[in-house]
């Protein structure tokens, strides 16, 4: 078993390695099948020629290196703010809810509200002099891509936050800032000189991995960004989507030079890490033992007490406008309701997109679960932390990269696209999701259990049916339902794979946004939501009915 879970992930490895190689021969021009056997440059040329290049360019680099630094500094500085209180759980309990909500769907809910006809400028629109004519503002898109940084930054922030509480979770962390505590250091000043210099290289993968996706989303920056505001991600999908199949060829150019800007995105934070080092190094070790002790923690808890506003309201506008019929500016609720056509709103509830989405969640989910704790049960601590290195491969990658390459794979081996197929694309996903919130749990879990068991003569799979899965069904529940949002949240994955055959929830919310129906988008993402928050749902309510009779359990 222990060279079959080695053979699975290298076998993983090896199909990414594979599809970023096909990337790189496609875009100096050689792909056969299309009636062409030539290297060169032509590709390049033709992406740069673009007019807009230099635009999506600027939009790439700053959004990204925006919405990655807001999210670092707030996540450090919410847990400097109140790493020892009470909140820290309850905030912890709201954490993979936020992260279940699909990027595109969140950046939808941050439009529906401040948009120049939002909900929030409904509100106050109306004591104005002129309510009828709303305000002559530009917000997803405008040329700064502010819409854009803020979806990006209440993801990321809450994704930041649940790998920093992973890592505090040690009790070691907890004494060193007792001690800092105890010398007459605040609580502000001791995290921020004991902990933050300590914690911050554990959590430099996840940070990349969000300096990544931020410069390579493609959802997001479809929904909050328009063609005359684009990011180099939303020039590559042009020419994927491009009639033309002689485009692959510039597109998967675009997709090197994505993954060039990525990687110099990564040496620039590399280098900006060093300047931030060399410059407060002095002020790590001044004496000094207050900062903004009282101001600091009113400061981070407001900003964020505004975030989960903005992400309810966002939601809540969502479902207000689908279940609407006629909603005209400026008045606050609607004037007529949907439910007087209910026909309008079924034509929405294809059966079929939802079963799509449902058996490529719960496939690719259940596969992922699977490697994931088979990789726990069967290699050794230096495995893993080889393990833990692969799973951000996926992450910190361009999607877009990726997918081009699996696509030019499939292609090159005239493989039809189907569920299998698709459920397999989707696992390079899912895993690194499902692996990284399990191994907390499976690195807390009390072994001597298992050893008892294992001394009284129980097989392997008894222990592993009996003890194992049992004391640890909550994480495992949890890791399900994060996995299973994840995969109902890949569009690119599906779109490029299936080659538009297959539709999913997702694929139809942006075919959707795209129509610019504001009704039909609520609607389907409110069955998109509806769908990501049953597992959570399960995932609350399973262990308390499984093991109702067994408080140590829960």
């Amino acid at each position: 078993m222990f060279i079959f879970v080695w053979v699975i992930f290298g076998l993983l490895g090896l199909t990414i390695l594979s599809a970023l190689l096909w990337v790189i021969v496609v875009s100096l021009g050689y792909f056969p099948a299309l009636g062409s056997d030539e290297f060169g440059f032509a590709a390049f040329a033709e992406f740069f020629r673009q007019s807009r290049f230099f635009v999506a360019l600027r939009m790439t680099i700053i959004t990204a290196l925006l919405a990655t630094s807001i999210s670092v500094v707030l996540s450090f500085a919410f847990l400097a703010a109140f790493a020892q209180h009470r909140i820290v759980q309850k905030l912890s309990s709201l954490l993979a809810p936020i992260l279940a909500v699909p990027h595109g769907l969140l950046a939808m809910a941050v439009v529906v509200l401040f948009a120049p006809t939002g909900w929030i400028v409904r509100w106050f629109w109306s004591f104005t002099a002129n309510p009828d004519l709303p305000p002559q503002y530009l917000f997803a898109p405008d040329s700064w891509g502010i819409g854009l940084v803020l979806a990006l930054v209440m993801k990321e922030t809450a994704f930041l936050l649940l790998m920093l509480l992973g890592h505090l979770g040690h009790g070691r962390y907890h004494s060193e800032l007792h001690v800092a505590r105890t010398l007459g250091y605040g609580q502000v000043a001791a995290w921020l000189k004991v902990l933050l210099p300590q914690l911050y290289p554990k959590v430099r993968l996840p940070i990349l991995a969000v300096l990544a996706f931020s410069a390579s989303n493609v959802e997001v920056a479809l929904v909050t960004n328009s063609f005359n505001a684009p990011t180099v991600s939303i020039l590559i999908l042009q020419f994927f989507q491009h009639v033309d199949l002689l485009k692959l060829f510039p597109a998967a150019a675009g997709s090197i030079v994505l993954l060039l800007i990525c990687l110099g995105l990564v040496a620039f934070w590399f280098m900006m890490e060093k300047i931030i080092c060399l410059s407060f190094r002095t002020k790590l070790s001044n004496g000094s033992r207050q900062f903004f002790e009282r101001s600091f923690p009113w400061a981070i808890g407001l900003i964020f007490a505004l975030m989960l506003m903005v992400i309810a309201l966002g939601l809540l506008a969502m479902i207000i406008q689908a279940a609407s019929f006629r909603w005209a500016f400026p008045d606050i609720f609607p004037s007529s309701w949907i439910f007087q056509r209910p026909q309008l709103y079924a034509a929405n509830l294809a059966r079929d997109v939802v079963f799509n989405s449902v058996v490529l969640g719960f496939g690719s989910t259940l596969v992922s679960l699977v490697l994931a704790v088979a990789s726990f049960l069967f290699i050794g601590a230096k495995g893993h932390r080889l393990l833990s290195l692969w799973m951000y491969i996926p992450l910190i990658l361009p999607q877009i990269a990726l997918m081009m390459g699996v696509q030019l794979l499939l292609l090159n081996a005239d493989m039809p696209p189907n569920f299998l197929v698709l459920i397999a694309v989707h696992s390079l996903f899912v895993l690194p999701y499902v692996y990284l919130s399990l191994s907390g749990a499976y690195q807390r879990f009390d072994w001597r259990y298992v050893h008892v068991a294992q001394s009284l003569g129980v097989g392997f799979w008894s222990r592993l049916w009996r003890v194992i899965l049992p004391m640890t069904t909550r994480p495992l529940l949890s890791a399900f339902a994060l996995g299973f949002s994840v995969s109902m949240a890949q569009y690119l994955a599906t779109l490029l794979t299936s080659k538009g055959r297959v539709e999913t929830v997702m694929t139809q919310f942006m075919h959707s946004v795209a129509g610019g129906n504001s009704r039909e988008i609520a609607q389907v993402g409110l069955i998109l939501l509806l769908l990501v928050a049953v597992p959570f749902w399960c995932a609350l309510g399973l262990p308390k009915l499984f093991f109702r009779h067994r408080r140590g359990m829960l």
